[in-house]
């Protein structure tokens, strides 16, 4: 009779043993996840916090727009996540060309480079145009 009952102690034990490692296993890699998801939303919140822009100018004629938009934050952003808005209706499919400092073809635009942005969008005194950039910042102005 003794011995049945240290048996089945260490089995017991050994069990134990097992489980805890597994959960120790999952828990450590959980905090794994949770770490590296705080990390990538304080690196958002940078980036947020950090990007600016500034209209520098604009033309508009019969035909084409022109809008000349400084990045004046700290933040690298992308040309190609821009969208466009008249009077609240999306005209990013008008967008006819777009140049960062000139340059044809890049999508790289970065801290106090002017992009360049020609529409096909005859805007009429009093429209209100709206850019958005990334990390949801805007420039919107009225055209005279």
């Amino acid at each position: 009779m003794g011995f049945s009952v240290a048996a089945s102690s260490a089995i017991i034990f050994t069990g134990l043993m097992f489980s805890a490692a597994i959960l120790f296993s999952a828990v450590m890699h959980n905090y794994g996840d949770l770490d590296r998801t705080r990390d990538m939303q304080d690196d958002r919140n940078n980036a947020e916090s950090d990007t600016a822009v500034a209209l520098k100018d604009y033309w508009n004629n019969t035909t084409l727009m022109t809008i000349n938009i400084t990045n004046t934050g700290r933040t690298q952003l992308h040309a190609s996540t821009l969208a466009m808005q008249a009077n609240g209706t999306l005209i990013t499919g008008d967008i006819v060309n777009v140049t960062v400092d000139g340059r044809v073809g890049t999508n790289i635009w970065n801290p106090q480079q002017v992009l360049t942005i020609n529409v096909t969008h005859a805007a009429v005194p009093g429209e209100t145009i709206k850019v958005n950039t990334e990390h949801g910042k805007d420039v919107t102005f009225k055209v005279i």
